[in-house]
């Protein structure tokens, strides 16, 4: 590891512990290789974290999110609410989960040139266009980045988890209440960059 990178990351270690923080960093990219979590945690005893980062997940990178996010939206007109890389059998697929203005939800399947090849009924999992637009709106107000997926909550404080993927292909999770703003209570990071 090089003198730079090694007093970066010991400076932003002292910034988060003075902050009342404990920042979880890998020190390269193999732990999110992984599929590691990297969370900012809270102090001890504190609530979980609002914000926190989940990379590898699929291997699905920003250019390829926005590229199938296009492409679905081309196909169906709405809002997409969920999108997944899949390579399974050594082909690359991606599944866009679409609302429609209608209510209706759709399952854009594309191959690996983004081409659709299979659209399908899906079900909205609790949420509306509406529902949807504020939770990605609110969660991309907190970390700039493609929404890969809205899930909605049924216990804790939280009524919906947004994973948002940055324009550095790390994915990041916003819990936000039912009222559309970020959980409070944790020391998550609020730095908004796309990191």
């Amino acid at each position: 590891m090089s003198r730079p990178r090694t007093a970066l990351i010991a400076a932003s270690l002292a910034a988060a512990t003075a902050a009342g923080g404990v920042a979880i960093a890998g020190a390269d990219d193999r732990a999110a290789d992984e599929g590691a979590v990297v969370l900012t945690a809270p102090a001890a005893g504190g609530p979980a974290p609002a914000v926190g980062t989940r990379a590898g997940d699929d291997g699905l990178t920003h250019a390829q999110a926005s590229r199938a996010r296009a492409a679905a939206l081309r196909k169906v007109p709405g809002r997409a609410v969920a999108i997944e890389r899949d390579a399974d059998d050594g082909r690359v697929t991606y599944d866009v989960q679409v609302l429609t203005r209608s209510g209706q939800a759709r399952e854009v399947r594309l191959n690996s040139g983004f081409r659709a090849t299979r659209t399908t009924r899906d079900d909205r999992d609790g949420l509306t266009y509406a529902t949807a637009g504020r939770a990605a709106s609110a969660a991309t107000k907190r970390v700039r980045g493609i929404v890969t997926g809205i899930d909605v909550e049924d216990e804790g404080r939280a009524r919906y988890e947004v994973e948002v993927l940055t324009s550095r292909s790390a994915e990041r999770v916003v819990r936000l209440s039912s009222s559309y703003g970020v959980v409070t209570g944790s020391t998550g990071d609020d730095d908004g960059d796309d990191d």
